[in-house]
């Protein structure tokens, strides 16, 4: 049975203050009932994407012995997508048809078809940024990250402005030094 509402969005204010998650309630994981097995069933394309998520997955506590049916269903949604998109890729958006009669590719059709299928099944494993939120993942450090560091120096130098005499509220940012005189 599935959780009633919309998904939470990870950007509204409501999820940062916790009222729209599951908090509080951590999840019950079942005992260790034996190693994930790849199908011997799936494509070549499928195989690899099982290949390089499952470890992942499995590390994290979302991939068990029981989701093995719905992984590999996912990993087929992700061969489909590649093979639809390969079409498109090859022959255009744009078809001509037996008499001559341009139309759109019935490919982009599928292709969009699966990358719901793929989205849809993505969710339940935490492969998108809004289910991670709701799983309740934390993101990796950002203490070390460059562009965190810049962007948080513009942040913090944002709230100083200098007011511009001809539009009251509009102004520069004018950043700190030490060897400013106060007087002026």
């Amino acid at each position: 049975m599935g959780r009633r509402g919309p998904w939470p969005n990870p950007l509204s204010g409501r999820t940062a203050r916790r009222l729209n998650s599951l908090a509080g309630r951590g999840p019950v994981m079942p005992a260790s009932i034996g190693p994930v097995k790849m199908p011997a069933w799936l494509s070549p394309v499928a195989k690899k994407f099982w290949r390089e998520n499952a470890p992942r997955l499995e590390a994290v506590g979302r991939l068990t012995a029981l989701d093995a049916v719905a992984f590999a269903a996912l990993a087929d949604a992700w061969s489909h997508v590649v093979d639809a998109a390969a079409i498109v890729g090859r022959d255009g958006p744009m078809v001509t048809g037996p008499r001559g009669k341009i139309s759109a590719n019935p490919a982009i059709k599928i292709l969009f078809a699966w990358q719901k299928t793929y989205l849809d099944l993505a969710r339940d494993f935490g492969m998108t940024p809004s289910s991670r939120k709701r799983f309740g993942f934390v993101e990796a450090d950002l203490a070390d990250d460059p562009a965190e560091e810049f962007f948080g120096n513009v942040r913090r130098l944002a709230g100083k402005r200098d007011p511009a005499p001809d539009r009251p509220g509009v102004g520069i940012v004018k950043p700190e030094t030490d060897d400013q005189d106060p007087a002026g």
